[in-house]
Order: C-alpha cells, then structure tokens, then sequence
C-alpha cells in the first residue's frame, strides 16, 4: 500500500478525515521496506536504500556502501547477516552517493537499509 502524499493540507473537516484515514492505513501495517534487493519495488514507500554485500576479509577495515538517495543518509538498519557480527559507521564521512562501513567480524554477508 502506496501512502497517498498529495493531500491538500487546507483546513477542513474533510481533509481533516482523508488525512486521518491515510496516516491510519500507513501505521496499521501499510509501511514497507519493499520486497526486492534491488529497489525496484513500487511497494516501498520508506525513502531509503537497499543494499547487500560481504564485508572485507580483515576485520574493522573500512568498506564503501553505494546508494542512490541523492542526499546524505542519516543511519542504516541492519537485516540481516549470515554470521554474527557489529557492522558499525566506519570515520570516512558519508556523501549523497556512499556511506562507509566497518565489521568486526570477517567476510560477513549482509543487508542492510539506508535511510
């Protein structure tokens, strides 16, 4: 489900219910992360990235994460990995096209969600 983002914000008991009524399909469990790795899904509708990788083979060495936000990300979730393992912000500064990760654990796959 696609949250409707066009509505008029004039005052109004009308606009006062479509309102209520989008933001109530969005939390009652309309929020997606979209279903394909690579951010083609049309059912996303969190503004972030999907991305998967392995981390380098030496632990806490930096690694580059690509995205297409067009702006700095300001976190990421982690959804899964195949290992235990912290993958943290490494100290490069993130930019509008990379964000810069460390693990501390060797050659870990994993995926992530830029936000």
């Amino acid at each position: 489900m696609r949250v409707q983002r066009d509505i008029a914000l004039t005052p109004g008991l009308n606009n006062l219910a479509g309102l209520s009524q989008n933001h109530a399909k969005a939390l009652s469990g309309g929020v997606s992360f979209g279903y394909n790795k690579d951010n083609s899904d049309a059912g996303q509708n969190i503004n972030g990235w999907n991305a998967s990788g392995v981390t380098p083979a030496t632990p806490a060495t930096q690694f580059p994460v690509n995205h297409n936000l067009g702006r700095i990300p300001k976190g990421f979730l982690i959804l899964s990995t195949d290992q235990p393992a912290h993958i943290y912000k490494a100290s490069t500064p993130w930019t509008k096209t990379q964000i810069y990760l460390a693990s501390d654990t060797a050659s870990v796959n994993y995926q992530i969600f830029i936000l």
